[in-house]
């Protein structure tokens, strides 16, 4: 007698493997076994689905995934846009500053327009604009009365 029948304990403790119980036949013990490795080979299926369906997804979002490398691509576009952006504008500087050292005809025009500087000679003529006069359009449309004179 075992020691949880003797306590009076019911349940699993007290239940003796199938395979060794009294009575039970080879067959029954071979199904049992195979029973109990399907039950086995289930539980490594699931888990190594869950293994398998955490390192997809860690590879679709995780810090190194797929969408982190399409994002990292774009900001890596839009910057190579704005130095190549920098660039053009650099040149397009180098430009102007080789112009101002070798052209005078650059550095009068810049005189005279941001400073308003003329030639000794020169004649200044300010040309000033007359306001615009609008006409009544409701005259001549409504001509006066026949009786009315002009």
């Amino acid at each position: 007698m075992s020691r949880a029948s003797t306590l009076g304990l019911s349940g699993p403790a007290t239940v003796e493997k199938p395979e060794r119980a009294a009575g039970a036949t080879a067959l029954q013990a071979a199904k049992i076994r195979v029973a109990r490795r399907r039950a086995r080979q289930r539980r490594v299926r699931w888990g190594l689905a869950v293994v398998a369906s955490l390192l997809v997804a860690n590879a679709l979002a995780g810090e190194r995934g797929v969408v982190a490398r399409l994002t990292a691509g774009r900001a890596h576009a839009d910057l190579l846009a704005g130095i190549e952006e920098v660039r053009r504008e650099n040149a397009a500087l180098r430009e102007r500053i080789r112009r101002l050292r070798e052209d005078p005809g650059e550095i009068e025009a810049i005189a005279r327009r941001e400073l308003g500087l003329m030639r000794p000679g020169e004649r200044l003529f300010v040309v000033k604009q007359s306001p615009v006069v609008k006409r009544n359009p409701v005259a001549k449309r409504n001509p006066a009365p026949s009786g009315a004179r002009p």
